[in-house]
């Protein structure tokens, strides 16, 4: 797995978490330690912003699209 997919997992799933802002603060930590434990730049903070950006871009409330029926009709021998 490329090293920034598994990054910006970790901040999509930091961003979505019914956390306390503290623990988010401390998760944050966390990721970036593991950024720099294993010498990825820290460059992290960037994603994280653009992540936020892009979030907030998202449109909150989605249309309802109708609902389409379909009939299938079986035949069978034993029918």
């Amino acid at each position: 797995m490329n090293m920034n997919s598994t990054f910006n997992c970790y901040v999509k799933r930091l961003l979505i978490l019914p956390i306390t802002k503290q623990a988010k603060q401390q998760e944050w930590k966390i990721i970036l330690a593991i950024a720099q434990n294993n010498g990825f730049p820290l460059h992290i903070q960037n994603l994280k912003k653009k992540l936020i950006t892009k979030k907030q871009k998202l449109p909150t409330t989605t249309i309802q699209q109708p609902k389409k029926w379909v009939t299938f009709t079986y035949h069978s021998p034993q029918i």
